[in-house]
C-alpha cells in the first residue's frame, strides 16, 4: 500500500521511465544500478550473467559501495544482486542467444 502523497505520475513516457530507474537505483543502490546498466548499454550483443557479474567485480566503484560496511574474504560481487535488479525490470531487457550462450540486453522493436 502506498499512501496517496507518495505516488507520482509522470506527464510523459521519458518521465515515466526516469521514474522507474530513480526508484531502482534507491532500491538497489544508484552506483551498483548505473554501472551494471552501463555496461549492458556499452555491449554489442549483450551480456550473459557471468560476463556481467566479472565486470562488476572488476570495478572498484562498485566494490567499494556495496562492501562499505564489511570485507568479504573474495571481494566479488553477489549474484544475486543483479538478479534483483534484472527482475525489476523485465519489460525493458531482454534475453536471447549469443554465440551460444543466454545474454541480456535492451528491449526494443
Amino acid at each position: 500500500y502506498s499512501k496517496p502523497q507518495d505516488t507520482y505520475l509522470a506527464h510523459n513516457v521519458m518521465d515515466s521511465i526516469m521514474m522507474l530507474f530513480e526508484r531502482i537505483e534507491k532500491q538497489h543502490g544508484r552506483i551498483l544500478v548505473y554501472h551494471a546498466l552501463a555496461y549492458i548499454t556499452a555491449s554489442r550483443s549483450g551480456l550473459s550473467e557471468s560476463e556481467l557479474e566479472d565486470l562488476l567485480s572488476l570495478d572498484d566503484i562498485v566494490l567499494d559501495d556495496v562492501y562499505q560496511y564489511h570485507m568479504p574474504p573474495v571481494r566479488r560481487i553477489p549474484p544475486l544482486l543483479w538478479t534483483r535488479i534484472r527482475n525489476d525490470l523485465p519489460n525493458y531487457l531482454s534475453e536471447r542467444e549469443a554465440d551460444g550462450v543466454s545474454v541480456a540486453n535492451w528491449y526494443h522493436r
